[in-house]
């Protein structure tokens, strides 16, 4: 066994005993890029990432373009790590496959969240709500709203009726600004709540999300206008 195969079977022995909880976030991204580097020594790598992004979290959220200007990154190592955050997404909403309720701004923010992280590009999300405000099911209406909210309307609408929903809840994130609804989401906000007001549905709520953060239209004013 060399020396880098000791290092290596360390790191995993230390992983099977604590978990990830005492690992550095270098040594954290190191064992990752055990995955798509089986021969090399990923340490070196892993601390140039950091070095280069700042945290883990940056490097796993860096674009697939901005990694492979890393040495020693090549189109495996970018895309596993892009796909990373999107898993973890994946993984969270696995978990809220019984039907939530979402009674609440609260309720609905932590419902939405990880549908969008790890995503780059605007994306515009629906649920659809029984009379007891439990999901029915919820889509991905489109990506992007400013440009868009002819479309989403009729989409929405749609949806709606598919499922018979009599409440609807709306969520787009904000990937590159704050979460705070901008004129442009007021506006797709308004034009939607009153198409679905012509068919006897109530528009509950629009959130608009950044990160772990969340604004609820309904909650900040926004929907004493509707």
């Amino acid at each position: 066994m060399s020396l880098h195969d000791g290092h290596r079977e360390r790191i995993r022995a230390q992983l099977r005993r604590r978990g990830l909880a005492d690992m550095e976030p270098h040594q954290i991204l190191e064992v990752v890029l055990y995955y798509t580097q089986p021969r090399k020594d990923t340490n070196a790598l892993a601390h140039l990432l950091i070095d280069r992004f700042g945290t883990l979290a940056a490097v796993l959220d860096a674009p697939y373009e901005e990694l492979l200007k890393v040495p020693g990154v090549g189109e495996t190592t970018a895309t596993f790590l892009r796909m990373l955050p999107q898993l973890f997404g994946v993984y969270l909403r696995s978990k809220e496959e019984a039907r939530p309720v979402l009674d609440s701004a609260e309720a609905a923010g932590q419902y939405f969240i990880p549908y969008f992280i790890g995503i780059q590009n605007e994306e515009f999300h629906m649920a659809s709500l029984d009379d007891k405000r439990q999901l029915i099911r919820s889509i991905k209406i489109t990506d992007g709203i400013v440009n868009s909210a002819p479309v989403m309307v009729k989409r929405i609408i749609a949806e709606t009726i598919a499922s018979n929903a009599t409440g609807v809840i709306l969520a787009h994130n904000h990937p590159a600004g704050l979460a705070l609804p901008s004129q442009a989401d007021r506006t797709a906000t308004f034009q939607i709540h009153r198409a679905l007001k012509q068919i006897n549905v109530q528009l509950l709520d629009h959130l608009v999300i950044y990160h772990t953060d969340f604004v609820s239209m309904a909650q900040s004013g926004d929907f004493v206008q509707l």
